[in-house]
């Protein structure tokens, strides 16, 4: 799975919760969580999954009409959840790489 499919996933997660009224922070929140975890238990790459995961969630947000500042802080906290669960080597690890590829994403 590409990173671009893995943003194309949780962009559509996040789609259609809005579609059904659900809250789309939570939504963002839980899909990134679920996406990066998932990267785990299959040995993919959790900081390169972490990183498509925000983008596809952020780009979700603009297309829906929601703020792109608060998904980007939904999405980074679910990706830092996820990795803390992991472990201590894969939450900096997360934190490290998000640092980096999220610097003016949201605005």
């Amino acid at each position: 799975m590409t990173e671009k499919s893995v943003g194309e996933i949780v962009a559509g997660a996040i789609e259609a919760a809005s579609e059904v009224g659900k809250d789309v922070g939570v939504a963002i929140k839980s899909a990134v969580k679920g996406t990066v975890k998932g990267a785990s238990e299959v040995g993919a790459d959790v900081g390169k999954t972490a990183v498509a995961a925000v983008d596809g969630a952020v780009k979700a947000a603009g297309e829906i009409g929601a703020d792109t500042a608060e998904a980007l802080e939904h999405a980074t906290t679910g990706a830092i959840e996820a990795a803390e669960e992991i472990g201590s080597d894969t939450a900096q690890a997360v934190r490290t790489v998000l640092k980096t590829a999220v610097k003016g994403k949201g605005r």
